[in-house]
């Protein structure tokens, strides 16, 4: 307890002597008797209003003669112990009573706090809880909006693709050979020959010329448009991604309680403020992008039905002969396949052997770990036995076949670790030819799979088609 008097100069003062020296200005509380008011006065005089025993200082020793040893000896009388006495028990009783008011102030502070933490926690885990919801409502139009967008996006890829169909049919064999030709551009590494297939290509487009100037505007708008389409789809995506980050965060935080393990003490985070916006802007960020998003829609839908118009107004044209073409790259299927088979038949045998190596090598190094314990021992036993003295430091057999022990085992294991190595060195070799084995066969399957589609597609496509649609026919890629 603090009050203003606490540093106050106390007016009972300690004597710094024992011997009965009074002044004649001031009683003597020796001489002269003490009533109860006396000793309540006395007992209340204390700095801070506070009763200290140790305050309390009792006045001079008045000195007494010994008859028994012939000296005088201090002593004090009996009012001033009965005055000792009951200040120190009046001093007690205060203290008890202030030490039991302190502790019902500070239960009911506690009391108090810990009503309002826990009523600002609950407050604090709803509004958590209600931000989680207002999250996951956003999120969720994000989500279906962006679903959309993707479904737009394919659609607009297909036309796209319908119109490069409409461009070869306009341009007869032309644009059939000329995708096959680029298509065949896409071979790797050795695969990379001029061959039947390529000759007989070249010699196709070499009679046919390439004009389609509007769908290729077409084409053009469309690719825009799929930028376009990114774009609000990347927005979305990103609006999404900091949604689901803070609806992790969120949640995480909700899902904290005061027993929880991950909880710790950050000093000043209340003062941090990195926030960039507030719910009127959150809000308005989100819908501008969903906004952005329909109006993109919008357009992409528009090119679409234009295309649509666009291709129904196209005739369709009479395409030359891919028979020539087709035989060649069927006789180049069937060769890639061969080597294709061949190649797979080895890579099987090399991963066989590289899976015994291994294996080899696993062996190897248990059995190198199988050898440390009793190297540990040998060497602990060396080095335990240095430690005798005088002439107990014995080279005795022990010590020698101590010796022979760790040598052997350290040659053991040498041997068992140039074992390894050139065991290692025989598995990177297997690798490598696997590698190199996959990377053929994957030369070899880009091969069958680009001239598969190449040979598919001139196989379907007609050579007129006035029945259906042109959206029904392929394309190669």
């Amino acid at each position: 307890m603090t009050c203003r008097h606490c540093f106050t100069r106390s007016p009972i003062v300690r004597t710094q002597s024992t011997t009965c020296i009074r002044s004649g200005r001031h009683p003597n509380p020796i001489t002269e008797p003490i009533s109860a008011r006396g000793v309540r006065n006395l007992s209340e005089i204390w700095p801070c209003g506070v009763r200290m025993s140790r305050y309390h200082t009792l006045a001079s020793m008045i000195p007494y003669y010994n008859n028994a040893r012939n000296s005088v000896y201090p002593r004090y009388t009996e009012s001033l112990w009965e005055l000792a006495t009951r200040t120190a028990e009046a001093n007690a009783a205060q203290e008890r009573a202030e030490a039991e008011q302190m502790r019902l102030d500070t239960w009911r502070a506690l009391r108090d706090a810990n009503k309002q933490i826990q009523e600002r926690q609950t407050a604090n885990t709803a509004r958590l809880k209600n931000r989680l919801h207002d999250i996951e409502n956003w999120r969720n139009e994000l989500v279906a909006e962006m679903r959309l967008v993707d479904e737009e996006q394919d659609k607009l890829k297909d036309h796209i693709r319908t119109l490069e169909l409409a461009r070869t049919h306009l341009q007869k064999p032309l644009q059939i050979s000329e995708e096959c030709l680029l298509s065949r551009e896409g071979r790797r590494g050795i695969d990379e020959v001029k061959d039947a297939v390529e000759r007989t290509l070249t010699k196709e487009i070499q009679l046919i010329k390439y004009c389609t100037t509007k769908l290729g505007r077409l084409r053009e708008q469309g690719n825009i448009q799929l930028r376009m389409n990114q774009t609000a789809h990347h927005r979305l995506q990103q609006d999404l991604l900091d949604k689901n980050h803070a609806l992790i965060i969120d949640n995480r935080v909700h899902e904290l309680t005061n027993t929880s393990k991950n909880i710790a003490r950050h000093d000043g985070i209340e003062f941090v403020n990195s926030t960039h916006s507030i719910p009127v802007t959150w809000v308005k960020y989100t819908r501008e992008n969903l906004a952005y998003s329909q109006r993109t829609r919008a357009t992409s839908e528009n090119l679409r039905s234009k295309i649509n118009d666009v291709l129904r107004t196209i005739s369709n044209t009479v395409f030359s002969q891919f028979t020539i073409v087709n035989n060649a790259l069927q006789t180049r299927i069937v060769e890639t396949a061969n080597a294709k088979e061949q190649l797979q038949i080895s890579l099987k045998k090399v991963k066989q052997e590289a899976y015994d190596v291994e294996k080899l090598i696993q062996m190897l190094r248990e059995s190198v770990n199988d050898k440390l314990r009793p190297l540990k021992l040998a060497e602990t036993r060396l080095k335990e036995r240095t430690q005798r003295q005088n002439v107990e430091l014995c080279f005795d057999d022990a010590m020698k076949n101590l010796q022979n022990e760790v040598i052997e085992i350290r040659s053991a294991i040498r041997m068992l670790k140039d074992r390894i190595k050139h065991a290692e060195v025989i598995l990177a070799r297997l690798q490598q030819n696997q590698v190199g084995l996959e990377a053929d066969i994957a030369v070899k399957e880009n091969s069958l799979q680009i001239d598969q589609r190449c040979l598919n597609a001139r196989r379907t496509f007609p050579i007129r088609d006035k029945r259906g649609s042109l959206f029904s026919m392929p394309v190669c890629y």
